[in-house]
């Protein structure tokens, strides 16, 4: 007989940080409730994922003539908006509420894992969604609670009375970085000093160990080799924000010039590894489109690597684990990488990367996406590369002290 009942949202099965952070909560949660049940929000097309992975799916069943009939909804109701000069309606992740009440008949604790889910740039909707979720958890007798994660900005009124009113019927929450705090101390009118900093959870996502990632490189071609490996961790986001379509875009453009500089330069071979996958590729390209236009356009089979096939976040995570560098602007491939020792470079369009790489005093290896076209870029690469033993180090004596500051947050989960 299940023990708890556990509801998890925030996370899903396509980012793979958004599903080690999942993963990161479930391993926390059996340790000291081996027989809890562990519900989480996804969509449709992860439920399978979802059960394969260990938990309970609840979802909204938008397949067939309903995902038809709703796709119209969506559009109808755009063109209404549109029509009588409304703020349109932004995009959230709906809270499937019939689903849960089928399924869920107590709560023990809902937990967010979200990493970058409320303030501005997310607009008003997300929080008014999560509202839902915790008034059924407190319904079905549970207290609900925020992992860290990254918050803000709160400049537009609506989306920080929101977030007021959701943090307000929570029991608790953490932020990621001190930016966060600061917009968190001004929503709250608290001082920022007397709201603490905690890391992200995925910094304790249980070590897959090498070999399912060595295998996975092999199966792409790259066997054993003297070269030591870069790895690319591209991001659909920034290129998005950078100027330019396909192999023209000056995001793909430079990290072209990455990856050659580093196989010229410095003898290094390359993997490409994409951070979003989608179980099945469709309308919205997710990684995989811009490391296919980097392979194309790098052209050395022998020396560059692919992986373009659909894998877990500890796969993903074993495969960075060969690497000897890595480069990337996904957020959860840099904690992968640093959780492991690795040195990387992140070439950023947020606040949080430069926060992160202060954990280890590495902030001169952020590079703003706005100057990504900045040439001293690969001089960065080459002294990272240069002192990469140093910095291994460095990141290796500063992870057990990571762990230790987030026994906090993790004992919400562990002790209920």
């Amino acid at each position: 007989m299940k023990e708890k009942n556990f509801f998890l949202l925030g996370g899903n099965f396509i980012n793979k940080g958004a599903e080690a952070m999942l993963k990161t909560v479930q391993f926390h949660i059996l340790e000291a409730h081996p027989n809890a049940a562990i519900y989480v929000r996804c969509r449709y097309a992860e439920k399978d994922i979802a059960i394969k992975q260990g938990f309970i799916p609840v979802y909204e069943n938008l397949s067939g003539i309903r995902k038809i009939a709703y796709q119209f909804y969506e559009k109808a109701l755009a063109k209404t908006t549109a029509a009588l000069g409304r703020k349109p309606i932004p995009f959230a992740d709906r809270t499937p509420i019939a689903d849960m009440r089928r399924k869920i008949k107590r709560v023990h604790m809902g937990i967010d894992v979200s990493g970058y889910a409320y303030g501005d740039s997310r607009d008003y909707m997300q929080p008014l969604e999560t509202i839902k979720a915790i008034n059924f958890c407190k319904e079905r007798g549970g207290k609900f609670v925020f992992m860290p994660q990254a918050w803000g900005s709160f400049e537009l009124a609506d989306v920080a009375q929101n977030v007021r009113d959701m943090l307000k019927l929570s029991d608790d929450f953490f932020v990621r970085d001190t930016v966060s705090r600061d917009y968190i101390a001004g929503l709250l009118g608290k001082d920022a000093a007397s709201v603490p900093v905690y890391p992200d959870i995925a910094f304790t996502f249980p070590h897959p160990g090498l070999e399912r990632g060595g295998r996975i490189l092999s199966s792409i071609g790259r066997t054993s080799s003297q070269r030591k490996l870069l790895a690319i961790c591209p991001n659909m986001r920034v290129y998005a924000r950078s100027e330019g379509k396909g192999e023209d875009n000056v995001y793909v453009q430079k990290l072209v010039k990455i990856a050659r500089h580093a196989m010229d330069k410095m003898d290094m071979d390359v993997v490409l590894v994409p951070n979003e996958v989608r179980p099945v590729e469709g309308y919205h390209p997710d990684d995989r489109f811009i490391c296919r236009l980097l392979n194309k356009a790098i052209s050395d089979e022998e020396r560059c690597f692919y992986v373009s096939e659909y894998y877990s976040a500890e796969e993903v995570k074993s495969v960075l684990g060969h690497a000897d560098l890595v480069v990337a602007s996904r957020f959860h491939s840099l904690i992968f990488a640093l959780s492991q020792g690795i040195p990387c470079m992140a070439i950023s369009w947020s606040h949080k990367y430069r926060e992160l790489f202060a954990l280890f005093g590495m902030e001169k290896f952020v590079v703003e996406d706005s100057d990504i076209n900045n040439t001293g870029l690969f001089e960065l690469l080459t002294e990272l590369n240069e002192q990469n033993e140093q910095w291994s180090t460095t990141i290796k004596e500063t992870l057990p002290k990571i762990k230790e500051k987030l026994s906090i947050p993790l004992s919400k989960i562990r002790l209920g």
